[in-house]
C-alpha cells in the first residue's frame, strides 16, 4: 500500500474516531441486439470478434482488465464489460465514507443503457482516434514505445493504488495523452505486434461489434443441470433451508461437472425464472439478502466471460457429489417447522439461520472441499491489496479439527448456548457507529472464548483427546486436508499439503472458526462497502486469526504455549493487542502429544507430516533450486514477492515465492516497521503458484546451478539489476508478451481445470 494511501486511510480513522467521541442463458443470458446486427453486416474480410479480437484481448488487455480492480473498472472480458465500458469510480477505495452503488457485470445492470445511467461510458464509440477512447489508447502506446528491454521510466506508475485519469471525452483524453504519454495502451509494456495493432484497430474502425459465441451445452450437462436445479429448488422446508446454506457457501464458485468432459463453467444464482425459462438473475448485495416477495428459484449460469486465474476458484459437481450432498442435507435426519427469515441482525450470522441443520452436515460440507472454502477468502474480493492481507502472515500452514472432537459437532447443546455469541461485522453502517461497532464485537469475542474454553474443559480436563488424531485427516472428497497459504503482499494463493520448509506458524481451524471466517470475509463481505465495512472485516479476521493459533496451541505443551505465542507476536503493542484480543485462557487443558524438541511448534507440523507423509510437497534434496530454500535474507530482500522461472531445455517451470518475515502481524498500520528481512525466506513450488506474478527469469537447463549460484550471490541493488539483465524478462523486453504466453499455455496445461489468464497488473518494473 503506498504512502499516500495509508496517509489518506489513517487520516480518515482519526478523524472517524475524533467525530465519534465527539458525538458519541441470455443476458438476462440476451444478445445485444445491435453489436449482433453489426457483426452480420460487417464486410467480407473484416475482422470478427470471437476468432480475431477476443484471443487478442485476451492475451493482451484482460491480463489487466479482468475483475473488480480493473482499471476504470473497464472489463474486456466479455462483450458485455466491454459494452458497458468505463467510470471514473474505483471499487476499491479505503477511505470511503460511505457505501457505492454496487457495478457487478451481469448482476446490476443487464443492458448498455443501464450502464450509462450508473455513470459508464463507451470506450469503443467512434471509430477513430479522436472519438474513441480504445483507439486513442492504443495510439498512444503505439506511439510512444518504451526502450525494449530496459527498466520503464519512473513516470510510468505501476502501483495498484495510483490515482487514474480515466478519460471519457476527446478533450478528457487529449488532456491525458499531454500529461501522460507513456500511457498508452497495453500499458508499461512491450508494444503490440503490428498484426495484433491491425486487428484492434480494425476491429474499433468497424464500430468495435462484440458477442460472445459460447458453444451450445452437451445433452448430458443440460440433464446435469436439470438434476442439480431440481434439487436446489425442492419445495418442503427442509429442501429450502438446505439449499439457502448450499447456495450461500456456493455462490462464489466457478461450477463445473467433473463427469464430464465439457470445460465449462457455472455460477449459481437466484433467479425469477424457474428451470427451463431464461435466466433472470436476482441482484443482492449479499447472498443472505431477501431476494424479494416473488418466487425465486436457484440455477446453474453459464460463465461466458475469459477465466482469470484470480477469480476462478472451482467446485466440482458429480453423481457420487450429488449424493453426498443429499445425504448430508436432504435425506439426513432433521427437521425445521418454521424457516427463517431475513432479517438484518440475523440473517448474516450462519449460527442463527441454519440452527436447524446438523452441525455436523454443514461443517462435513465444508472439509469436503476445504481448500475451496479456504480459497473464496484467500483469493476472494476480500484479499486485495496490502492493508487486506498484512493480517495474515506470509507463509503458514492449516488444519482442520476433526468433526468428532468438535464439540460445535459431537455436543448438540454447545452451538445454541454459544450462537448469540457470535457476531459477524454488521454490513457498512455509519462511520459514527465505528467505535460501538468494535466494542460490541470485542466483548463478544471475549464471551464466546471464555464459553469455549471452558465448555471444552469440563468435557475434557486432562487433554485425553488432545492428540493427533483430533487433527481431520481427510477423506475421499477431500484427499488432501493440510493446507499451505502463502501471502505475495497484496495478493495470496492456497495450495494443498503442507509444502516446502515448515514455517513459523500453524492454524488448526474447527467448525465455528471456518464457518464465521467465511461469513465475516466471503458472503458478509461488501467490496462496495465503507470504511466502517472494512475495519470491522479486518477486526473479525484479526481475532478469528488468534483463535486458528490458539487451537494450533492447544495442542502444544501447556508449559510452552506462551513462549511460542510471544514469538509469534513480538514486540510490546502487539502482546497489548494480544491480550486485548485474545489472552490465554485461564483453566487450559493439557496436550497428550509427547514432544523433544525445544520448537515445539515445527515439532506439531513434524509429526503431523510423518503420521501423513503424503503430505509433504517440496523438491527433490539434490534438486539444485533446493539451494534456494536454504538461505534467509541475503538475496532475498532484492526478490519479488512471486515469480515465475521458466527453464529451458527440459521444458519444467516454477514459482519462486519470497516469504517476507515480521515480528509480528497485530496491526494494520507500519507493517515496514515490523518487517525482519533478514529472516525472510524463498519457497520453490515447481508450477503456478500465484494469479499475479511480480516477474519472469528463464534460464537454460544446463544453466540452473549457475543461476542458483548467481542469485545467492545478490548482495544489492546494482548485482541484483545485474542479474535481472542476465535472467530477467522485464515488462519492456521484446519476448515479454511471448513468455507471458508460454506461462499461460502450460498453466492450462498443468491444471486444465483450475487454470485462468494470469494477471500482469503488478508486474514489477526492475
Amino acid at each position: 500500500m503506498t504512502i499516500k494511501i495509508q496517509l489518506r486511510f489513517a487520516i480518515t480513522i482519526i478523524v472517524l474516531a475524533l467525530v465519534t467521541l465527539g458525538a458519541t442463458e441470455l443476458y438476462r443470458q440476451r444478445t445485444d441486439t445491435d453489436h449482433f446486427k453489426a457483426l452480420m453486416t460487417q464486410a467480407p474480410g473484416a475482422v470478427n470478434y470471437e476468432r480475431d479480437v477476443r484471443p487478442v484481448l485476451d492475451r493482451r488487455c484482460v491480463v489487466c482488465h479482468g475483475c473488480y480492480d480493473a482499471p476504470c473498472q473497464l472489463k474486456l472480458s466479455s462483450s458485455q464489460g466491454i459494452s458497458r465500458g468505463a467510470s471514473k469510480d474505483a471499487v476499491y477505495d479505503a477511505s470511503r465514507l460511505t457505501p457505492m452503488e454496487p457495478t457487478r457485470l451481469f448482476v446490476d445492470a443487464t443492458s448498455t443503457e443501464a450502464w450509462r445511467r450508473k455513470g459508464f461510458s463507451s470506450v469503443t464509440e467512434g471509430g477513430d482516434k479522436a472519438a474513441s477512447v480504445l483507439m486513442g489508447m492504443l495510439h498512444l502506446g503505439r506511439d510512444h514505445p518504451h526502450i525494449a528491454g530496459e527498466p520503464l521510466p519512473k513516470s510510468v506508475e505501476l502501483d495498484i493504488n495510483r490515482d487514474l485519469s480515466c478519460p471519457t471525452t476527446p478533450a478528457e483524453f487529449a488532456d491525458y495523452a499531454h500529461d501522460t504519454p507513456f500511457g498508452g495502451m497495453p500499458y508499461g509494456t512491450a508494444p503490440l505486434t503490428n498484426e495484433e495493432f491491425r486487428v484492434l484497430s480494425s476491429w474499433a474502425d468497424n464500430g468495435a461489434p462484440v458477442m460472445d459465441v459460447a458453444p451450445e451445452l452437451t445433452l448430458e450437462t443440460r440433464k446435469a443441470i436439470v438434476t442439480w436445479e431440481e434439487l436446489l429448488n425442492g419445495t418442503s422446508n427442509k429442501a429450502k433451508l438446505s439449499a439457502r446454506y448450499l447456495y450461500e457457501h456456493l455462490f462464489l464458485a466457478h461450477l463445473y461437472f467433473s463427469d464430464s468432459t465439457e470445460n465449462r463453467f457455472f455460477r449459481l444464482v437466484r433467479s425469477r425464472t424457474p428451470t427451463g425459462e431464461p435466466i433472470v438473475e436476482i441482484g443482492t448485495r449479499h447472498p443472505f439478502d431477501d431476494p424479494g416477495p416473488e418466487p425465486s428459484f436457484y440455477r446453474l449460469r453459464p460463465i461466458t466471460s475469459t477465466i482469470v486465474s484470480k477469480t476462478h476458484i472451482v467446485y466440482p459437481l458429480s453423481a457420487a457429489k450429488l449424493e453426498r450432498i443429499r445425504s448430508l442435507f436432504f435425506d439426513a435426519t432433521w427437521a425445521v417447522s418454521q424457516l427463517p427469515g431475513y432479517a438484518a441482525g440475523t440473517t448474516e450470522n450462519p449460527f442463527i439461520t441454519f440452527a436447524d441443520i446438523p452441525s455436523r452436515s454443514r461443517y462435513q460440507f465444508l472439509l469436503d472441499d476445504v481448500r475451496y472454502t479456504i480459497m473464496t477468502f484467500i483469493r476472494g474480493p476480500v484479499c486485495r491489496g496490502q492493508v487486506a492481507l498484512n493480517v495474515i502472515d506470509d507463509n503458514f500452514f492449516v488444519a482442520f479439527l476433526d468433526p468428532d472432537y468438535d464439540l460445535a459437532v459431537s455436543d448438540p447443546d454447545f452451538l445454541p448456548q454459544a450462537k448469540s455469541l457470535i457476531n459477524i461485522p454488521e454490513e457498512s453502517t455509519s462511520p459514527l457507529t465505528l467505535l460501538q461497532q468494535w466494542s460490541k464485537y470485542y466483548n463478544s469475542h471475549r464471551a464466546y472464548l471464555s464459553f469455549r474454553e471452558n465448555a471444552y474443559f469440563e468435557h475434557d480436563p486432562e487433554g485425553r483427546e488432545v492428540t493427533l488424531d483430533a487433527i481431520w485427516p481427510g477423506n475421499a472428497f477431500s484427499p488432501v486436508s493440510f493446507l499451505t497459504v502463502f501471502r505475495h503482499f497484496d495478493s495470496a494463493s492456497v495450495v494443498n499439503g503442507f509444502v516446502g520448509e515448515l514455517p513459523k506458524k500453524i492454524w488448526v481451524l474447527d467448525y465455528q472458526i471456518l464457518e464465521r471466517i467465511y461469513y465475516n470475509l466471503v458472503a458478509n463481505y461488501d467490496v462496495f462497502g465503507n470504511v466502517t465495512h472494512q475495519l470491522l472485516t479486518r477486526l473479525s479476521m484479526d481475532y478469528a486469526r488468534m483463535e486458528a493459533e490458539g487451537l494450533a496451541l492447544s495442542f502444544m505443551p501447556m508449559q510452552r504455549r506462551q513462549d511460542v505465542r510471544a514469538g509469534w507476536y513480538a514486540g510490546a503493542g502487539a502482546q497489548l493487542a494480544l491480550y486485548l484480543g485474545h489472552s490465554l485462557p485461564e483453566r487450559q487443558r493439557p496436550s497428550s502429544i509427547n514432544y523433544e524438541r525445544k520448537d515445539v511448534a515445527r515439532e506439531l507440523m513434524t509429526l503431523l507430516l510423518e503420521r501423513h507423509p503424503r503430505f509433504a510437497i517440496r523438491l527433490d534434496d539434490g534438486h539444485p533450486l533446493t539451494r534456494l530454500s536454504q538461505d534467509k535474507g541475503g538475496f532475498l530482500k532484492w526478490m519479488p514477492d512471486v515469480s515465475f522461472l521458466k527453464v529451458e531445455g527440459d521444458d519444467r517451470f516454477y514459482s519462486l515465492l519470497r516469504n517476507k518475515a515480521h515480528d509480528n502481524v497485530a496491526f494494520i498500520f507500519g507493517e515496514d516497521l515490523r518487517r525482519n528481512p533478514d529472516d525472510d525466506t524463498l519457497t520453490v513450488v515447481e508450477g503456478i503458484v500465484g494469479n499475479y506474478p511480480n516477474f519472469f527469469f528463464r534460464v537454460s537447463h544446463n544453466d540452473l546451478g549457475r543461476f542458483v549460484d548467481d542469485l545467492r550471490a545478490v548482495n544489492d541493488e546494482k548485482s541484483f539489476q545485474r542479474f535481472v539483465e542476465v535472467y530477467g524478462v522485464r515488462r519492456s523486453s521484446r519476448e515479454f508478451w511471448a513468455m507471458s504466453d508460454w506461462f499461460n499455455k502450460r498453466f492450462v496445461e498443468q491444471q486444465p481445470v483450475e487454470a485462468g489468464l494470469l494477471d500482469l497488473s503488478r508486474f514489477r518494473n526492475y
